[in-house]
């Protein structure tokens, strides 16, 4: 399964969607722990100049809203947290974001196949 990338933007960014490019002319905010975006995603001439590791969602989404950075996710994200004065953009020139669902071998679930098909449901 795979998920758009979308930007996450302060609210007065009027495009209705970016390229990578345009996100690397602002500092890009990563969770380099954790999250999903790394600097692999740009050709490496084209990588933002500057990059602030954050260490939770909400130091993200808070540096994004106060226009000191950018930020990319997957599409899930955009669901999941809303914030006054940010919105997502589509990233037209990025990879769509690969999603896993794992357990244990030992103990499966009985409706894997149940399991696996909603969420790839969900972003067909």
């Amino acid at each position: 399964m795979r998920k758009s990338t979308t930007a996450s933007c302060p609210r007065r960014i009027p495009r209705r969607s970016v390229t990578l490019a345009q996100i690397a002319q602002r500092p890009v905010a990563m969770d380099l722990r954790t999250g999903s975006t790394t600097l692999d995603l740009w050709p490496e001439r084209a990588r933002p100049q500057e990059v602030i590791a954050i260490h939770d969602v909400e130091d993200w989404l808070t540096l994004i809203v106060s226009g000191a950075a950018r930020g990319i996710t997957a599409e899930s994200t955009v669901h999941q947290y809303r914030r006054r004065g940010l919105v997502y953009r589509p990233v037209r020139d990025a990879p769509p974001v690969p999603v896993y669902a794992a357990w244990s071998k030992k103990h499966p679930p009985r409706e894997r196949e149940r399991i696996v098909e909603l969420p790839a449901g969900l972003y067909r």
